[in-house]
């Protein structure tokens, strides 16, 4: 596999110039959940990714873990995935410093 970096977005490439597809999924973060990208992504065989979504405490996400975006963002890459055919997973933590049972 090669791995290139265009955009910020790391992409893999599986043969797909030849046709050789195979099934992959990746990690990344929500603001990579952009149609070009995902488009590119099932074209080369991805069929999940996983986004690292953290917490659903919106403060806790961009006060503590530095990761700015809101949970519409997170529903909004959601969908988008879905409408490109492939299966989003959430990646999530418990137990980030200052989160509390209630949050």
């Amino acid at each position: 596999m090669l791995v290139t970096k265009s955009a910020g977005t790391h992409v893999v490439d599986t043969n797909y110039h030849l046709g050789v597809v195979r099934a992959f999924g990746i990690m990344t973060i929500v603001r990579q959940a952009r149609p070009d990208t995902l488009d590119l992504l099932r074209k080369a065989g991805c069929r999940w990714i996983i986004y690292s979504v953290e917490t659903g405490n919106e403060r806790l996400r961009a006060d503590v873990l530095k990761k700015p975006f809101t949970n519409q963002d997170i529903i909004k890459a959601f969908r988008r995935t879905k409408e490109f055919g492939i299966l989003p997973y959430a990646f999530v933590m418990v137990g980030i410093p200052h989160e509390t049972k209630a949050m």
